[in-house]
């Protein structure tokens, strides 16, 4: 399991919504920077970034994608 953060501007939020369609994931706004967090299974991570890569504008400094490996989740909606 991994979970990726993706910080963007908010005007990025459709799209992200429709790649993190189908998956555990929630959205918030924080000065003015769009957050979203996803939690995905470890085969479908590649996948996953070169979707969020092809609508993330990294040139800016306060937009950027984290991964990490979390060393548990605890969630009645995710499977393993």
């Amino acid at each position: 399991m991994k979970q990726i953060v993706v910080r963007t501007d908010p005007k990025d939020k459709k799209k992200l919504e429709a790649v993190l369609e189908g998956t555990n994931h929630y959205m918030s706004k924080e000065d003015g920077v769009l957050k979203a967090s996803v939690f995905i299974p470890d085969d479908k991570l590649d996948k996953m970034l070169d979707d969020i890569i092809a609508i993330v504008d990294l040139r800016y400094k306060e937009r950027m994608i984290e991964v990490y490996s979390p060393d548990f989740v605890i969630s009645s909606s995710l499977k393993r």
